[in-house]
């Protein structure tokens, strides 16, 4: 997890965290359907500020609602009464106590998937549901062309749909319900993208001295290769999954 580019940036991320907020408010409308009926003890992994935490409050009539997060200054910020700064793969939690969890897009950042679903299993009862989105391979696809080219810019490995349905299943836990969407976002120039990218804290850390020529490489590259109407796209791929944990497992 980057804990430390997360707490450096986070009075800046909710302003500029703008597919964040999109996604989250998408994945309160599949939660909306599939369990408000249900929650009673929520807890939310990567809760930072608070974007997907207040959607929760504002719509979810829960009784505890529990935000974690690793960075300070993050979880700081977050309004939430119930909140602990901690790794989510070594939730300080007992077992069997958490009815639902959910998160929003935070999985990306966890090298170790299935070390992350064991802990959800174990601190989750025996009728626990688990929601969440996540970032997929082919975000950032633009940057990582350029990249290729330039050697200008780093693009987090992140995993396919199919890796995260097979991995809830061998952690226990059946998807019900699960699509992939992609998102474009135009900025009006490389550099507006590439400040407010920083300023989210959501980088991942590339070679040092690459040089003002990479940049401005990078950028020309990317202009000419995807601008339109004097714009330039940024793609993103979102996973959505809803499950369930499997009973008798």
């Amino acid at each position: 997890m980057q804990a430390c580019s997360f707490d450096k940036r986070a009075l800046d991320y909710e302003k500029y965290a703008k597919i964040q907020h999109v996604v989250a408010k998408e994945l309160l409308n599949i939660l909306d359907v599939s369990f408000k009926n249900n929650c009673v003890n929520i807890l939310e992994l990567g809760a930072g500020s608070g974007i997907f935490t207040t959607l929760l409050k504002q719509n979810f009539n829960c009784n505890i609602l529990t935000c974690v997060d690793l960075a300070y200054n993050f979880i700081k910020l977050n309004q939430e009464v119930n909140k602990v700064q901690g790794d989510i793969l070594h939730l300080p939690f007992k077992n069997n106590i958490f009815d639902t969890v959910v998160s929003s897009s935070t999985f990306q950042w966890i090298e170790d998937i299935k070390r992350l679903l064991e802990e959800v299993d174990r601190v989750g009862t025996t009728r626990c549901q688990l929601g969440f989105n996540v970032f997929l391979k082919g975000t950032f696809s633009e940057m990582g062309e350029v990249n290729k080219l330039t050697g200008f810019g780093k693009v987090l490995d992140m995993k396919t749909i199919d890796y995260y349905l097979t991995n809830c299943y061998e952690c226990n836990f059946d998807v019900t319900y699960y699509y992939e969407r992609e998102y474009i976002l135009w900025y009006d120039n490389v550099l507006e993208f590439l400040k407010q990218h920083k300023s989210t804290g959501a980088t991942v850390r590339a070679d040092k001295n690459i040089g003002k020529k990479r940049l401005f490489s990078f950028i020309d590259y990317y202009t000419k290769m995807f601008s339109m109407d004097n714009k330039i796209p940024v793609t993103y791929k979102i996973g959505y999954f809803i499950g369930n944990k499997r009973r008798g497992a």
